[in-house]
């Protein structure tokens, strides 16, 4: 079950549950909360998840609710990841730059080429492969033929708590 601003309390209550076992907390009223949260997240265009498990907590904790050690737990440790995801993205970032200017615009957009050159050849066999050409068009949200760094930063968004 997946949890958005289309979510119901109903739906909200039965995935606290079924991803952090029965809690006294976990009621209809703190359901609701949740679901005004999310409202309230989305009306002050703060792009949010909630299916992740910290990301079901953090949402949890944002409606007023109190994190029980599971969820304090998970919260952390996606916070210790996201700080690190975080300085590997500012490392990222300076080599970006670099490759961004090589076509002659400093735009924050890169060629399929300069991309595969600056990143993906340590990687991927060659340029041309079927293998390469597939993970450009995956970066290429808009499909530009360019790679611009908000496609890349939030394709490798280093959120490994999904669920």
């Amino acid at each position: 079950m997946r949890i958005s601003n289309m979510a119901n309390p109903e739906m909200i209550l039965e995935k606290l549950k079924v991803t952090f076992g029965d809690d006294p907390q976990f009621t209809m009223e703190i359901a609701k909360e949740m679901k005004s949260q999310i409202l309230v997240n989305t009306r002050d265009g703060r792009k949010e998840e909630y299916n992740s498990h910290a990301g079901l907590a953090m949402l949890f904790d944002q409606a007023d609710g109190k994190l029980t050690p599971t969820m304090a737990k998970i919260v952390i440790e996606a916070t210790n990841n996201t700080q690190h995801i975080d300085e590997l993205i500012k490392e990222i970032k300076v080599d970006w730059e670099d490759w961004d200017v090589k076509d002659g615009a400093d735009d924050d957009q890169i060629t399929f080429n300069n991309f595969y050159k600056g990143f993906m050849a340590p990687y991927f066999g060659c340029y041309r492969c079927e293998d390469s050409q597939i993970a450009l068009r995956c970066l290429d949200m808009d499909s530009d033929g360019q790679i611009d760094w908000f496609e890349f930063k939030h394709s490798w968004s280093g959120w490994q708590g999904v669920s």
